[in-house]
């Protein structure tokens, strides 16, 4: 009784009874955490952990570690005495509800919109003819070169004859070689956000963050003019490419575009100080700005997680076009005309078929936001 007494009272037992205090205590977490059902759809989880003030997403998390990390704070709070009944159900839905969510929707089309599309396939159509033609021609020379060096090998001689892509891969690099600093100017007072030659080449265009555009004159860097009509930073001017001559040409013919911070777009002529027209309805910052070929429209991608697209001579939006999750950055038109190519923040880029108003394509791979895209000069 007497050693007993004195384990009873040593350090030792007070250590093994907090260790059995605490196994037993874990097991009832365990079993806590078995028996509290989580919400399952991912959308649920978020909202729950926003009820409860807690980050909706860690890095690196997935939908599984979200919900598991949902699962231990609710234990959590039934070992506290809380009811966690109504929290830890989430808003299933039933399979009628989620077969009529993942169906394909369409939405009827406006007349100005459908004559837009008849008008871009009425040019594209040509121009990929063209282009397929000129593909289909250089294959074929290519092809009668090998043809011809297989038939000289076979009688022991050498054809000298250069494959035409090389030799204009060596034309290309001997002309890149020779590219020097000409000239160097200070664009302006805050920093600039892109620059665009004219179609002609003789002009160049630099908005930047104080809401400027100047342009230039590319032999000498000499300042021409400047459009000044925007509130926020300026965030891109691109040229008309179907205007080849933007200060001979009149006070209405459209020669820049340029977009802004303050929601807006603005066409420009060069013979007036004043925009031509102002193009609202985006709803957030627009960052990038794209001419069709034909010059007829210009595409818009912003911050609102769209990209909208605008009939110049009607002064107005034909196309309005979700699909991005985040912010769209990047936006370029395809030489032909045909179709278009989007990029944001969703770390994907897609592309539309503008005649018909179909998403063809979704390049995925990279792992954070794209902010710029073009297209090959073959389409």
């Amino acid at each position: 009784c007497i050693e007993a007494r004195r384990l009873r009272n040593s350090p030792i037992w007070i250590s093994l009874l907090l260790l059995a205090i605490s196994d037993a205590l874990m097991r009832f977490l365990c079993c806590a955490e078995r028996t509290i059902q989580a919400p399952t759809l991912d959308a649920d989880v978020r909202v729950k952990l926003r009820e409860f003030g807690e980050p909706i997403t860690l890095f690196g998390e997935g939908p599984g570690e979200r919900r598991e990390r949902l699962r231990e704070m609710l234990a959590q709070m039934e070992v506290d005495g809380v009811d966690v009944s109504e929290h830890a159900q989430g808003k299933e839905l039933s399979p009628e509800k989620e077969e009529k969510q993942a169906e394909t929707f369409y939405t009827e089309s406006t007349q100005a919109l459908a004559a837009a599309r008849q008008i871009i396939a009425r040019y594209s159509l040509p121009q990929a003819k063209l282009r397929i033609a000129a593909q289909k021609r250089r294959r074929e020379e290519r092809r009668e070169l090998q043809d011809r060096r297989r038939q000289a090998v076979e009688r022991g001689d050498v054809l000298e004859e250069e494959d035409p892509v090389v030799r204009a891969h060596a034309d290309r690099h001997h002309q890149l070689a020779k590219f020097s600093s000409c000239s160097s100017e200070i664009g302006d007072s805050r920093p600039l956000s892109g620059i665009s030659f004219s179609p002609c080449g003789s002009f160049l265009a630099t908005p930047s963050w104080s809401g400027l555009c100047k342009i230039w004159k590319a032999e000498g860097c000499a300042e021409q003019t400047q459009l000044n009509d925007h509130a926020e930073r300026c965030t891109d001017a691109r040229w008309c490419p179907s205007n080849l001559s933007p200060f001979e040409d009149g006070k209405s013919t459209v020669s820049v575009a340029t977009c802004s911070a303050d929601q807006t777009i603005k066409l420009w002529a060069m013979n007036d100080e004043a925009p031509l027209a102002t193009l609202t309805g985006h709803t957030d910052r627009v960052n990038r700005l794209a001419w069709h070929p034909s010059g007829r429209f210009v595409a818009s991608s912003s911050f609102d997680a769209s990209w909208r697209l605008w009939d110049v001579e009607a002064r107005k939006e034909v196309l309005l076009q979700e699909g991005h999750t985040k912010a769209v950055y990047g936006i370029g038109c395809q030489p032909d005309g045909s179709l278009l190519a989007s990029a944001g923040a969703d770390c994907g880029v897609r592309v539309w078929d503008l005649r018909s108003g179909k998403n063809i394509a979704l390049l995925q791979g990279h792992v954070k936001q794209v902010l710029a895209l073009d297209w090959a000069a073959d389409g």
